[in-house]
This record gives C-alpha cells, sequence and structure tokens, in this order.
C-alpha cells in the first residue's frame, strides 16, 4: 500500500518524495507542489531566513528614518453645526443694519436658536431651554409679539430716562433760582416733587403696552446716548427754564410786589419767589410726562395705560388746588403764600396768570417736540438712505472686482 511504501522509505533512510517507489504517493506529492511557488513555500509565505555565513559581509545599517511632514493647517470653522442646520445668515451684510431671527421646536435645531440673534422656541418642552425665548402659542407669528415687545420696551427705556434726567435739571434749575435770592426750598416741597409726582410718574411710564396691529418700519433709536434724545431732552430742558424765567418776571410786575429779602444761611422762608416757582416746576413734572410718553410708532397710546392716567389726572388736580386755593395746608405744610400775604402780591389775577402760563408751557413743549421730532425723522431718514447707498454701491463693487478676477 501507499502508507506501507511511505513508511518503508523512511525507514531506510530516504526523505525526497521523488525516490518513493509506489506512483499513489507521488501523485498526491505532485498536487502538493503545483500549489507552492518556485520555492517549494506558499505563495503568502515568506522564505526561511538563512544563516549568514561567516565569510559574507556585515549587514549594512539601515537608512536614517525620514523626517514627519509638517501636521496640516486646522480647518476653517464648518457652517454646518453639530443639529445639522446651516446657518449662513449669522451675520448677514452687517452694513445693512440686517438681524436674523429663528423659530423652532428646540430639538434639532439647538445651534440656530442660538446663534440667531432673537432665538425663539415654540415648544415647552425641556429641550426649548436651548432658546432664549418660548412661545405657548405654535406659531410664527410668535416672533411679530416677541418684536413689538421689545421696541415696546426698548422706548418705555429711553422715555424713562429722558423724564428722570429733565426732572433732576428741572429741580437744580429751581434750586439755583432762589439762591438767587437768597431763599430755599422747603422739606416738604422736595418730599412732594420727589414722591408723590416724579417717582410716581416714573414707575408707570413703563405699562404701556405695545401697539397694536402692523409694525411699523421705522426702528427704536439703538443707543441711549443718541443725537435725537439728547437733542429732545435739551430742547425741553431750555423750555423749562424759559417758563420759570417768564414766571418771575411776571411776578415781577405785579402790583405791591416787593422782593423778598433773605438772608445768606439760605433760611427756608415763605415768598411768593418760592411759592411762584414752586407752582410752575410742579405743573412742567406734569408736562414733561405727557410729552415724554409717545405712542406712536412703537407703543399704544397713553390713555391705555390706565394707572399712568389716572396719577396725571390726580397731579393735574393737586397743582390746580395749591395754585388757587389757600388753607393751613397749603400755607403750613407746602409752605405757599396766602392771597392776603405779602399785600396781597399773589391774589386771584397774579394766580391766574400763573395758570395761563403753566398752560402755554406745555402747549409750547408740545409743539417743540413735534418739530424736533420731524427735523429728527427727515435727517434720519436721508442719512438711512445715504448708507444705503453705499453699502449697495461697495456690494456691487465687490461683485463686480470679484467678477474681474475669475
Amino acid at each position: 500500500s501507499q502508507f506501507k511504501s511511505k513508511s518503508k522509505s523512511k525507514s531506510n533512510g530516504g526523505g525526497d518524495d521523488d525516490q518513493n517507489s509506489d506512483g499513489g504517493f507521488d501523485d498526491v506529492a505532485g498536487r502538493e507542489k503545483d500549489k507552492t511557488n518556485n520555492n517549494g513555500f506558499w505563495p503568502n509565505a515568506s522564505p526561511p531566513l538563512s544563516r549568514p555565513s561567516s565569510s559574507s559581509a556585515p549587514p549594512s545599517m539601515p537608512p536614517p528614518p525620514l523626517p514627519l511632514p509638517p501636521p496640516p493647517p486646522p480647518l476653517p470653522p464648518s457652517p454646518v453645526p453639530p443639529c445639522g442646520i446651516q446657518i449662513r445668515s449669522r451675520r448677514p451684510l452687517p452694513f445693512l443694519g440686517l438681524r436674523v431671527a429663528f423659530c423652532g421646536d428646540g430639538a434639532n435645531d439647538c445651534g440656530a436658536l442660538k446663534s440667531a440673534h432673537i432665538g425663539l422656541s415654540l415648544c415647552e418642552a425641556e429641550a426649548s431651554i436651548a432658546a432664549p425665548m418660548t412661545s405657548r402659542v405654535a406659531s410664527i407669528s410668535a416672533m411679530i409679539t416677541v418684536i413689538a415687545e421689545g421696541r415696546c420696551t426698548l422706548m418705555a427705556t429711553y422715555q424713562i430716562f429722558q423724564f428722570i434726567i429733565a426732572y433732576a435739571l428741572v429741580q437744580a434749575f429751581e434750586t439755583n433760582l432762589m439762591y438767587t435770592f437768597a431763599l430755599d426750598m422747603g422739606n416738604y416741597q422736595y418730599l412732594t416733587q420727589d414722591l408723590f409726582f416724579t417717582t410716581i410718574l416714573a414707575s408707570l411710564m413703563g405699562s404701556t403696552h405695545p401697539r397694536e396691529g402692523r409694525l411699523s418700519a421705522a426702528r427704536p433709536l439703538k443707543r441711549v446716548m443718541s443725537a435725537p434724545l439728547l437733542l429732545s431732552t435739551l430742547g425741553q430742558l431750555v423750555v423749562v427754564g424759559v417758563f420759570q424765567v417768564l414766571a418771575l418776571i411776571v411776578l415781577k410786575y405785579q402790583p405791591n410786589y416787593t422782593p423778598t429779602q433773605g438772608n445768606h444761611s439760605l433760611q427756608q422762608i415763605v415768598s411768593p419767589e418760592n411759592s411762584v416757582t414752586y407752582l410752575m416746576a410742579l405743573a412742567q413734572f406734569v408736562t414733561l410726562a405727557l410729552v415724554f410718553n409717545k405712542g406712536r410708532p412703537h407703543r399704544s397710546p397713553i390713555w391705555t395705560n390706565r394707572g399712568l392716567t389716572t396719577a396725571l389726572v390726580l397731579q393735574v388736580g393737586f397743582v390746580i388746588y395749591f395754585t388757587f386755593a389757600a388753607n393751613g395746608f397749603t400755607r403750613d405744610i407746602q409752605q405757599l403764600v396766602d392771597y392776603e400775604e405779602f399785600k396781597g402780591v399773589l391774589g386771584l389775577r397774579a394766580r391766574s396768570q400763573l395758570m395761563a402760563m403753566m398752560v402755554a408751557n406745555g402747549i409750547v413743549a408740545f409743539g417743540v417736540e413735534a418739530a424736533l421730532a420731524t427735523a429728527i425723522a427727515r435727517w434720519q431718514t436721508r442719512r438711512s438712505e445715504a448708507k444705503r447707498r453705499r453699502a449697495l454701491k461697495a456690494v456691487a463693487g465687490a461683485l463686480v472686482g470679484g467678477g474681474e478676477k475669475k
């Protein structure tokens, strides 16, 4: 048999398959050799290592390693955030003054909600915390409400700022007028102006709601310290100063008027000058609150603010009462002059003239504010148009230059 022939050949010391006398084993060995390469090894196998002879040359040193290539430059930030929403309008044409608003459910658009100038989530789920604001109405119309509320809040801030600045300067001007007569204001007079007039008005000014209907094309001012606000405030301060001086001039030409001789210690003395200046200042506080609380184009009319309207009506009533009433309250608490004091210098005729000046102050204040608003609106329109033309010209130049380069 084949296996007996193989064992017999091995016992005889034969190790080559070609010396076997049995032809069957030779066929198997031949087929195994066909599967190998010329060297007698499998195709994927490496040849055996041979020991170097003593007479062979020593192996050469390996070549030095090649220097590592420089690291690749950092990739530019991808416009696609991890959430999968592409945000290319984050900074669109900043010289045109454009802003980006984005509505979403807060699930797979968190990056867009965070990246936009105004991010509004239309879902009340936990994922909506990615947006600065959340709407209970699942509609993009909520963005109109957000813009209207933002504009109304911004205008309310500006108006309160104007009123507080004007109040402080009016009171300072009033006190300086008293100092020219070596007089001063009474403690209860300061308390009435600060607490019952200014504080109440400033606290209620921000309760006016946004204007209903379509949004206005006009934008609110960007900064508090802007030319329109400063010009409006300065214009009202000029009107205030002129009418306070006119009130003292009218008092000077009243019959039986004698200037009050104060002392250098600025003692609180009841005098016609103090009464006229104090009453005029109270009326001017009410006038400033009415002038600065403009409704259009971003706020509702002032009469829609019931709290502010009620406070203004009560304060107008107090001004009329303080002007024409002469009793113990006005004399002892408010330190105002009676009808018979100082030879009747502040009689009914003088008080009526003072009330007429208060009304004239309000009319002139509204006229000055309207004129300044018209002039400022025209100036802003021309400026915005010129800025837009320059921006469009720059864009056109950039496009033409890019085409020529290509």
